[in-house]
């Protein structure tokens, strides 16, 4: 695509990664379309103000859970967890300077001078967690858990927004404590601990964590290695950096462990004096990365603001404070460059995510870890690390990082999301697909793990609707994650079949040898694409998907190719509860008609009647009715539309 003279976004065409990027035409279509938003389309308005307000709820929370030491304990598991403790020294402080950070920190917003604190209690509460956090990192050298890595960029945030404000002598014993630390003794995730364990000499999410303290406390005077910093980060983008997409490849490539790097480092490089610290070659590298990830990013929203499922972490509401805070820093450094059609893209895909994190905030101000709505107790949808106290605070020091390094303030213009009409096949270690048609979305898992997601379609997402009918993520035969029970059958939107001995099976269940994937039409009136998943050892050779989406609904195809299946059905799981709304619909005849919150779902099919299976089953987001309907023969055609 090509700018003319009167191109009205010429001057904004730098805003986009060089060639050769995967995604160039559809980033390129997408800022146009940012430049001219469609009728009726309003900005959702959210500044720095609101997740300030955010964090408030949250440190009004887990400040009553301090111990006399300064710790956050954690509420359900009666001791400290992770980086909680520093996760809360950062956003409380923030919160105690009311949103401003004093000077010689980062951050825009600036109190006058000689303002006190918004909130001496609260920041002297920051300044006991920054105490212990600090103590047990530099001095101590025992953090919980062995989460060392984690505690480096939030204790340098944190003297920099309270060291202004305490005593001189405690200031002072802070920026010694930081000035001590060695970053190959201090933390773990590194060559020498890993050998030191006799294990192979490998590092990954963890390590990039301390590389963005590791230069944060460079640049804040408070010392620093940089021929460490310097080793790993030619590591980590030699080994774990996509480069030509911008991703970032953790073990087993899980889309939130994708995200979760590129955040550190993305606000890292935006802190002022950062970039001087690196050698020319290394910085160009890490920002064309980051740049091209940042658009990835804004590609792959789905519906509901947040990341497509993808492996561990999904669905947990730091996912959602992460894509914030990556988003709001890419705007800044775009509104910087006088690129505000960019700029304000970036701030609408934070916005999008801030508004699904506001749906999980809970009654006493803090946000469930896991997007659903049952009592923290039951851990329902948690991985073993996931704590009230870490994953509660985390999303609240992400929140933080986007205030002091993002824009929060630039105009929003339509974010991909909604104006988009494209198909990403994210790389092979990712096995993901995303379907996006004016704020419809689809996200298929080409070859899923059995634990955390199903092969086949696992999410569908609209923009404006209840987050979690669609459904929201697939439902694995015996999830890894926390559940009451697994479900021995592996439940997605899909066609299942009876197997050898007559075993139950289903494309959500299975490692396909391969997959096709076509896109046949991709413009303004809808996206039509086709999946073959060509199957092993198996009743069937292959099942086909022939899929139309419209800004308004899905219209698909399925078959059952070769061999002679028996007791073929499509199957659809719809959310029973989140444990605070409660789905009610019917099934009959050829529909299944479901309603969650505010949200209404019609399913359609062309033959067949609908059906509950027996019983409701556990996924991550909840209990699911099941709606099934035998497959007239090998094919079925159905429609799913959001009333």
């Amino acid at each position: 695509m090509s700018a003319s003279s009167d191109d009205p976004i010429t001057g904004e065409l730098g805003a986009l990664p060089p060639e050769p990027y995967p995604l160039r035409a559809s980033a390129e279509r997408a800022l146009r379309d940012a430049a001219t938003p469609p009728a009726g389309w309003q900005p959702l308005g959210y500044t720095a103000g609101d997740y300030l307000g955010m964090l408030r709820g949250i440190c009004g929370y887990f400040r009553q859970h301090q111990d006399e030491r300064g710790a956050i304990i954690d509420p359900y598991a009666g001791e400290e967890k992770q980086y909680a403790t520093p996760c809360y020294a950062v956003a409380a402080a923030l919160v105690a300077l009311d949103g401003r950070a004093p000077a010689g920190a980062w951050g825009a917003a600036r109190p006058r001078e000689g303002e006190a604190p918004a909130d001496l209690g609260l920041l002297e509460s920051a300044a006991r967690a920054q105490d212990h956090a600090l103590r047990g990192l530099a001095v101590e050298k025992n953090t919980p858990q062995g989460h060392a890595d984690f505690f480096a960029p939030l204790v340098v945030l944190g003297y920099q927004l309270l060291a202004p404000f305490v005593e001189r002598s405690r200031a002072g014993r802070w920026l010694a404590e930081l000035r001590s630390i060695g970053p190959e003794s201090t933390y773990r995730n590194t060559f020498s601990h890993k050998r030191s364990q006799g294990q192979e000499e490998t590092v990954h999410n963890w390590n990039v964590v301390a590389l963005s303290g590791e230069l944060l406390r460079a640049a804040a005077g408070a010392g620093s290695d940089l021929p460490w910093v310097e080793r790993y980060l030619d590591y980590q983008l030699r080994s774990h950096a996509d480069l030509e997409w911008g991703l970032y490849r953790d073990p087993n490539c899980p889309l939130p462990y994708d995200l979760f790097p590129r955040h550190h480092l993305g606000y890292a490089l935006a802190a002022p004096g950062v970039p001087a610290l690196l050698p020319e070659l290394l910085r160009h590298d890490l920002a064309a990365w980051l740049h091209r990830g940042e658009w990835t990013s804004a590609l792959t929203q789905t519906g509901s603001g947040g990341i497509p499922p993808g492996w561990r972490s999904s669905e947990h509401l730091w996912n959602d404070a992460a894509l914030v805070a990556l988003a709001e820093t890419a705007a800044r450094r775009h509104a910087r460059a006088g690129r505000h059609v960019a700029a304000g893209l970036f701030r609408r895909v934070a916005t999008l995510a801030f508004r699904s994190m506001l749906h999980w905030q809970r009654s006493s101000g803090e946000l469930h870890v896991v997007k659903n709505h049952f009592d923290p107790v039951q851990r329902w949808g948690f991985e073993g690390y996931s704590f009230h106290s870490n994953y509660g605070l985390y999303p609240a020091a992400m929140l933080a990082t986007a205030i002091l390094f993002g824009d929060c303030e630039t105009p929003e213009a339509p974010a991909p999301v909604e104006t988009g009409s494209f198909v990403v096949r994210y790389p092979a270690p990712f096995h993901t697909l995303l379907a996006t048609c004016r704020g419809l979305t689809l996200s298929f898992d080409l070859d899923a793990d059995g634990k955390y997601d199903v092969t086949g379609l696992n999410s569908v997402r609209k923009v404006g609707e209840h987050p979690l009918l669609g459904p929201a993520s697939g439902i694995p035969a015996q999830p890894r994650y926390g559940v009451p029970e697994g479900n021995g059958i592996a439940i997605g939107c899909g066609l299942g079949w009876k197997g050898a001995a007559s075993a139950d099976t289903t494309l959500a269940g299975l490692h396909p040898a391969g997959v096709d994937v076509r896109v046949l039409r991709s413009d303004r009136d809808g996206l039509e694409f086709t999946l073959r998943y060509a199957l092993k050892d198996q009743a069937v050779t292959a099942v086909a998907s022939e899929c139309r989406l419209t800004g308004s609904g899905i219209s698909m195809t399925e078959r059952l190719e070769g061999g002679d299946p028996q007791g073929a059905l499509l199957r659809w799981p719809l959310l029973f509860s989140d444990q605070r709304h409660m789905g009610e619909g019917h099934a009959g005849d050829q529909i299944a008609d479901w309603k969650l919150g505010e949200s209404h779902q019609l399913l359609r099919v062309d033959a067949g009647e609908m059906q509950w299976r027996p019983g409701t089953v556990c996924g991550r987001n909840g209990e699911y009715s099941v709606a099934e309907t035998p497959l007239d023969g090998r094919r079925i055609g159905w429609r799913l539309e959001y009333e």
